[in-house]
């Protein structure tokens, strides 16, 4: 957008394009990511550390099985 409305007789840099938009309440026609909302049918796994008391090295273990999403950087 900034491209687009900026000239060499007048330019202009983002944050001006992004007040006038707010301004004129404009906003982009693409989706929203809605990553705060939970997809249909998911499921809670339940706490299971929940009033047991960690008192020694190695007692609890974790691991991250999140899927690993491609980027435009590191692909």
């Amino acid at each position: 957008m900034t491209e687009e409305l900026s000239s060499p007789q007048q330019p202009l840099n983002r944050k001006r394009v992004q007040r006038l938009m707010r301004n004129m309440d404009i906003s982009a026609i693409s989706p929203q990511i809605k990553t705060s909302l939970p997809g249909v049918g998911h499921r809670v796994d339940p706490y299971l550390l929940r009033g047991l008391t960690v008192d020694r090295a190695n007692q609890v273990w974790c691991s991250d099985n999140q899927p690993k999403l491609p980027t435009d950087e590191g692909r």
